[in-house]
């Protein structure tokens, strides 16, 4: 909630009878189940991030509790990012390049097949997965290339599920990581 499209996620989780709270400081994340690391600037973000100390918060939150990172989110978990000189978390097994779809302009719509069903996301200077690693598990793709991917305890969505009616892969995130976690 330090900056990105967290309302957009909010009124998703609204749709689907999920609570949900803003999270801004290290102390906000000590009575949530899980968390959504939304879109926006991962610079932006990032910079945030260090400055309000939530880095070790976040990397402490991430051992035992699940997180859902779209396009910037994936950026700031990802394991590594092009073009991006700042720390990620680490917590998926992914390299991605940033802002790899081009600029604001070149956004667009586009439907993918995502748990057995056709959602529909947005892609907005959204990330390009380049590698998945051995402990991840694509879960969609658009062209050929890896939009959503998922570990042991983390997921990414490289897109925007949050700015169409799409509520499948939010409530995947919270079916399978936050009401049945396996850790």
């Amino acid at each position: 909630a330090l900056q990105g499209g967290f309302q957009k996620h909010q009124q998703t989780l609204d749709r689907i009878e999920v609570a949900h709270k803003t999270v801004r400081l290290a102390t906000d994340l000590a009575d949530i189940d899980g968390l959504i690391l939304p879109g926006g600037e991962s610079t932006t973000i990032i910079k945030l991030i260090m400055s309000y100390k939530l880095l070790d918060a976040l990397s402490g939150f991430a051992k035992t509790k699940p997180i859902f990172g779209t396009c910037a989110g994936a950026i700031i978990i990802s394991r590594k990012a092009s073009n991006f000189n700042f720390p990620t978390l680490n917590l998926l097994d992914i390299e991605v390049d940033r802002n790899a779809y081009g600029r604001q302009i070149d956004s667009f719509y586009n439907q993918f097949e995502f748990n057995g069903k056709s959602v529909e996301a947005m892609f907005i200077r959204a990330p390009k997965i380049t590698s998945v690693g051995k402990s991840c598990e694509v879960l969609a793709s658009h062209n050929g290339l890896p939009v959503v991917v998922r570990n042991q305890s983390h997921m990414v969505c490289t897109a925007h599920p949050e700015l169409t009616d799409e509520t499948e892969i939010h409530r995947y995130f919270v079916d399978q990581f936050v009401i049945n976690r396996k850790n």
